[in-house]
């Protein structure tokens, strides 16, 4: 009787494990292709997009960042806030939209590099508005890729990599992601390694969604967007691959498109 019980008992927890990995699943987005061998200020998007890990290029269509360093023998990027700075510092995220992630909660992976309480904050979905504000302390730098990685993905044995959740999401389809330091009159870094999300483990397909007219009429008189090719030349359009100018007002950003559409 007692070896019946214990067999039960096992077939239900093979069950349940079954259950669970059938209705959640994790998309990894990290910075940890490799370490970076030289310092480099002020990342462009593509600088960016080439030090993704393969799995991340699944879910991503581009990037847009300002204010971004990669550091000599230091894994992950560096989200730099100068002195008394009045731009924010920030990656934005546009995801692939033919393969749209249908969020249950969020891990973000980040380091305080200065021990001054940074907020981070984090924003999902530019029409939506979700914002977040985080609070990361310092903690020692992790130098190797692969074990941070796995201390993401919970690798049993693996390190503990400092994380905060953003929960209660109930599978919010994924489009965009601001990750963002405000100016401050503060010096403010944030060593960040990367995104776990956690999704219901079916996706959308959204690439020939129409965008609908009157929103796309409000969105374009409050951003009026321009773009730019490197040499200065205005193009009709934001390009659907490589390395762009984007001008809004005063502000002007490098941006950079994979023409994915996977």
């Amino acid at each position: 009787m007692k070896h019946f019980y214990t067999r039960t008992l096992l077939l239900f927890l093979i069950a349940i494990s079954s259950y669970c990995d059938t209705t959640n699943a994790q998309a990894i987005i990290a910075f940890l292709k490799e370490t970076p061998k030289v310092k480099v200020n002020n990342c462009t998007s593509e600088d960016l997009m080439n030090i993704l890990t393969e799995e991340s290029l699944e879910w991503i269509k581009s990037i847009e960042c300002q204010n971004i360093n990669l550091n000599n023998e230091k894994s992950g990027i560096e989200i730099n806030q100068e002195l008394n700075s009045t731009t924010s510092s920030f990656i934005r995220i546009y995801f692939n939209r033919t393969k749209i992630l249908q969020a249950k909660y969020m891990q973000i992976f980040a380091n305080d590099c200065d021990n001054n309480s940074t907020p981070l904050w984090v924003s999902i979905n530019e029409n939506e508005a979700k914002s977040y504000e985080l609070g990361f302390k310092s903690a020692a730098y992790i130098d190797n890729c692969q074990k941070i990685i796995d201390g993401i993905k919970g690798k049993y044995g693996s390190i503990s990599v400092p994380y905060i959740s953003i929960t209660g999401l109930n599978e919010l389809p994924l489009e965009s992601l601001l990750i963002e330091i405000k100016p401050s009159s503060q010096r403010r870094r944030i060593q960040f390694y990367g995104i776990k999300i956690v999704h219901n483990n079916s996706f959308l397909d959204l690439s020939d969604t129409p965008v609908n007219v009157e929103d796309l009429t409000i969105e374009q008189s409050l951003k009026s967007y321009e773009y730019f090719d490197l040499t200065g030349r205005k193009l009709t359009g934001m390009p659907e691959r490589g390395l762009y100018i984007r001008k809004c007002g005063d502000k002007t950003e490098k941006c950079f498109a994979n023409g994915s559409n996977r």
